[in-house]
């Protein structure tokens, strides 16, 4: 990973970061942000597209150094969709951490300065990244409510990048749960097409608008839909062309899930040792990554493919830690077996 620039650069630059950053492209983010700016709202702007970009790379350290110094920075503007912009990126940060009742706290903070100012745009995406987190928590009837708000709003402003990343979360929403990447849920063939025609959607606006990092999360999200369907091969050529650009542009996270989807295919091949090799690798980056709902579901793996039920135990214990009820209950049914 390059290293991040302390201070940013001012104009138009901050917009091609901006740019840069939507498809993935996180070293010319850096390359752009690296001359001094000299006024603080500038230096605000860029600071908070470096934090995002540390974010996406699974860097919440640097991250979160980047959120402290805009807060710093704040204190010397009085403006409002700035002060939002940074409840939102804490927010977004604290939801990669994992700590989702901190991420909705920031997030309606966010989305309160928005509506008081009427920008459309913010309220667009923090209506987005709500229905995310609350389909994470199992909420799913009103997931679907806040994701009806952002599509509303992406369609009226003709944001199709945002739209593009609303139906992929969309497809999640119907193939299970937006966060399940175990197969733990059962998925009806209704939920499956609906899916599968959400992910197209996306795809092929993803693929128009050349946002690399959203192709890559929805052909693995694909391979997801061709692994449920039993269809291994397929299946395992999406998560393979998913692999290839995560790692590219550094999508630690998308990365590790994907070698644990892979481990999941192998099982059902019944080669156990490349499972337990993958289980391995994926469970090294979820620890690194502080995924904690990644962890929950490989350690069931793990546990299910060497017979241990303490592994297992050890997932259930998590689950509760991190309030994860789904994974929980069917972890406990999984221990009665």
């Amino acid at each position: 990973m390059q290293k991040q620039a302390k201070i940013p650069v001012s104009g138009p630059d901050i917009e091609k970061a901006d740019e840069a950053l939507k498809k993935g492209n996180y070293g010319t983010v850096v390359k752009l942000l690296q001359t001094p700016a000299g006024e603080p709202e500038t230096n605000i702007h860029a600071l908070l597209i470096l934090a995002k970009a540390g974010c996406e790379q699974g860097n919440y350290k640097l991250a979160a150094k980047h959120l402290r110094n805009v807060l710093k920075l704040l204190k010397k503007t009085k403006n409002p969709i700035l002060e939002a912009s940074y409840y939102e990126e804490t927010g977004r940060l604290s939801d990669h951490e994992s700590k989702f009742n901190d991420a909705k706290k920031f997030l309606e903070k966010s989305l309160k300065i928005y509506t008081k100012t009427a920008d459309k745009s913010g309220e667009m995406r923090i209506y987005h990244v709500l229905a995310y987190i609350y389909s994470m928590e199992g909420e799913y009837d009103r997931a679907r409510e806040y994701f009806d708000e952002a599509i509303v709003r992406e369609q009226s402003l003709k944001n199709e990048y945002f739209l593009s990343h609303t139906l992929h979360a969309l497809g999640r929403l119907y193939s299970g749960n937006l966060h399940d990447f175990s197969g733990l849920t059962q998925t009806n063939k209704e939920g499956v097409k609906k899916a599968f025609g959400y992910f197209k959607q996306s795809l092929g606006i993803a693929k128009k608008l050349g946002d690399a990092r959203q192709v890559a999360h929805t052909t693995g999200m694909m391979g997801f839909i061709l692994y449920k369907e039993g269809k291994f091969k397929e299946a395992k050529k999406e998560y393979n062309e998913s692999l290839k650009i995560s790692r590219k542009l550094g999508l630690k996270l998308n990365e590790e899930r994907i070698i644990y989807e892979l481990a999941k295919i192998y099982l059902k091949e019944g080669d156990t040792k490349t499972a337990v090799k993958y289980l391995k690798e994926s469970a090294k980056m979820a620890f690194k990554l502080t995924d904690l709902f990644g962890l929950v579901r490989i350690n069931y793996e793990l546990g299910t493919a060497r017979k241990d039920k303490k592994l297992i135990t050890s997932a259930q214990k998590l689950a509760k830690k991190i309030g994860d009820k789904k994974a929980v209950e069917l972890l406990q049914n999984s221990l009665k077996a």
